[in-house]
């Protein structure tokens, strides 16, 4: 470790390296001038956005690079940049968590009023399959039977199972999310609404999480 280091522990301690933290040490034994306030916040909003001091003296090279180091370590643009980040993150990460949840909200109405449709007409038929129409939702083909067969036994099956229904089955399309818990509810209004489980919700914050690589809150 440099003794420049040693001698001004807290320039470490603000992200600069040796090389940075020699030259700033030298630059402030000599008692040179530092940026104003104003200035300072104005090349720390362009250091937040992800340039480096050097890069920042080489767009306005009449500020010294010393300059930049010193507002740098004194206005903590390292921990004001990795603030910034992170909400961005969260920020995204909700927008994605609401879109999704929406996503699964639509397909889970869209299932509910296909069962409306289909269930009475499959009940009344299954009740007197000689008389009445079988409907058009009804498989023709033994694969188009054994499709609906393997989504039951997908739905049906506990995560984790080995064979049909495994965790891997039973997750959506593209995610690491598992198959999702929604329920058919009243809105107090005389109507239904589909209502996403706090659990599902829950399961999938963890899987966007995971996506970007940060741990699970």
């Amino acid at each position: 470790m440099s003794d420049e280091i040693v001698k001004y522990p807290e320039l470490a301690e603000k992200g600069l390296n040796e090389e940075e933290v020699a030259l700033l040490t030298n630059w402030l034994e000599n008692g040179k001038p530092g940026l104003s306030k104003l200035r300072a916040d104005r090349f720390g909003e362009i250091y937040l956005l992800g340039y480096t001091c050097q890069e920042i003296h080489k767009m306005f090279p009449e500020y010294s690079l010393e300059m930049l180091l010193f507002a740098r370590a004194h206005y903590d643009w390292d921990k004001l940049r990795d603030a910034y980040r992170k909400e961005i993150q969260n920020n995204t990460l909700e927008k994605a968590l609401t879109a999704r949840l929406e996503s699964i909200k639509f397909l889970s109405e869209l299932v509910a009023a296909t069962h409306i449709k289909w269930r009475k007409e499959i009940m009344t038929y299954i009740a007197n399959p000689e008389k009445e129409k079988a409907p058009d939702c009804i498989p023709k083909s033994v694969m188009g039977y054994g499709q609906v067969v393997n989504i039951l036994q997908t739905l049906m099956a506990p995560p984790g199972s080995n064979g049909k229904g495994s965790s891997n089955q039973g997750q959506a399309v593209g995610s690491g999310v598992p198959l999702v818990s929604v329920t058919v509810q009243s809105n107090g209004n005389g109507g239904n609404e589909v209502v996403i489980s706090d659990a599902t919700q829950q399961e999938i914050k963890a899987a966007l999480l995971a996506e970007v690589g940060q741990d699970k809150e």
